[in-house]
């Protein structure tokens, strides 16, 4: 490859850059949409916030103290909506095509420690809920 191939594509990548710049730029209000309508509780904000790609089902369980399969089944059902994508780098986690803050929405602050169960046995009381 010569200089003049090289220089071709860096361009190419520029403008590929760009061009995805703006695709997202331009898809974010319906995004927004797709996620208020079926993010509807704080636990599902936060589950879709805390998959990042990095954690694993039992990882965002753990925070948000409910069972594992809950968060496998958020992730297939977000697979198929479009709001989550497989991570490129854990096998079996996924990943948030964007965090709430980039649409506008703010996420709920994770109030839980992994080591507390779903219910405050003494209280009843639901930690970090609507």
């Amino acid at each position: 490859m010569n200089s003049t191939d090289g220089e071709r594509l860096n361009e190419i990548a520029e403008l590929l850059r760009e061009l995805l710049k703006w695709s997202k730029l331009e898809r974010m209000p319906r995004l927004r949409t797709v996620l208020e309508q079926n993010l509807r509780n704080n636990d599902e904000m936060l589950a879709f916030e805390l998959s990042d790609g990095t954690r694993s089902s039992r990882d965002v369980a753990a925070l948000l103290g409910v069972d594992h399969k809950k968060v496998l089944r958020y992730w297939e059902k977000w697979n198929k909506l479009g709001i989550v994508e497989k991570s490129g780098h854990h096998q079996g986690r996924y990943e948030h095509v964007c965090a709430l803050e980039e649409v506008g929405m703010e996420p709920p602050q994770l109030e839980r420690q992994e080591s507390q169960g779903r219910d405050n046995e003494k209280g009843g009381e639901n930690v970090g809920r609507e």
